[in-house]
């Protein structure tokens, strides 16, 4: 790279940065056109991706936390990364490098660039269509109630597989209950065979897509004969802490609730209630 190019790398960075925001209205294709202006910025002589890097960065985490974050669609709460959607981080920042390549004067980078570009489509084309696909089945309608979707198992049906696992652990620790702030890891302790590998998911609201239930603190420890009225007292409900091994009384449910307004609670009796 000649000296006046390097001179330019901070300007280069500067229009790659700014562009991208610009045209981030046009996914993926504007952060690629950011790349291509900002490394024509140097000359387009060689293949520098320097001035793609830090946006890319930049953008791959801003998008990323964001798809983690509960979208209201309807009346449901809904977690972009359910569907994979957050494949559009790692897609956005590679729009931008293969700008940054295909702004190069050689041919073969500009296809190289190109290709990249066609990648980042392809790594968002299912995501995206499963998240068309729930919207269509969770939007109002303009008669008739919302339809309440989860995505892959039930929620409920999770609880119940959770409640089976936690009762298998309870069974082999003389009867009592894990301790609220550290369920999660022992249902799932590998040692163990109360919650398989495969069965991880168990853990994840499917509105969520990562975690998002809670043990009840008021029976952390308790002996099962102990507790006494098992219709009424909740074991794991819904909630908007979203960790391994939350745990709290029931203060932090969603808020509105994840399906149709309402949050599922388990309670001890076995039942699931949406309330």
């Amino acid at each position: 790279m000649s000296k006046e190019n390097k001179g330019s790398f901070g300007s280069a960075l500067i229009t790659t940065s700014i562009l991208s925001l610009v045209l981030s209205p046009l996914v993926l294709v504007g952060p690629f056109i950011a790349g291509v202006i900002g490394r024509k910025k140097l000359g387009g002589k060689g293949v520098v991706i320097g001035p793609a890097l830090v946006p890319a960065i930049l953008w791959a985490t801003v998008i990323y936390f964001a798809m983690n974050y509960e979208w209201h669609i309807g009346k449901q709460n809904i977690t972009p990364a359910a569907t994979g959607l957050t494949s559009l981080a790692w897609a956005t920042a590679l729009a931008l490098v293969g700008g940054a390549i295909a702004g190069s004067k050689s041919g073969k980078a500009s296809l190289v660039g190109l290709l990249s570009l066609g990648a980042s489509v392809g790594l968002v084309a299912m995501p995206v269509k499963k998240l068309v696909d729930l919207y269509k089945e969770i939007k109002p309608q303009s008669s008739g109630p919302t339809i309440n979707v989860d995505i892959a198992n039930g929620c409920p049906d999770r609880l119940k597989k959770l409640y089976s696992a936690i009762q298998n652990y309870a069974q082999s620790y003389d009867d009592t209950l894990p301790p609220s702030d550290r369920w999660g890891t022992a249902i799932t302790d590998p040692a163990q065979s109360f919650v398989a590998k495969e069965q991880i998911s168990w853990l994840n609201c499917p509105s969520t897509g990562k975690f998002g239930y809670a043990m009840n603190d008021a029976i952390t420890g308790k002996r099962l004969k102990d507790i006494t009225d098992k219709a009424n007292t909740p074991l794991l409900y819904e909630t908007s802490n979203a960790i391994t091994d939350a745990h709290g009384n029931l203060a932090d449910v969603p808020k509105p609730g994840r399906h149709g307004g309402k949050n599922n609670v388990l309670f001890m009796d076995g039942t699931v209630k949406a309330q």
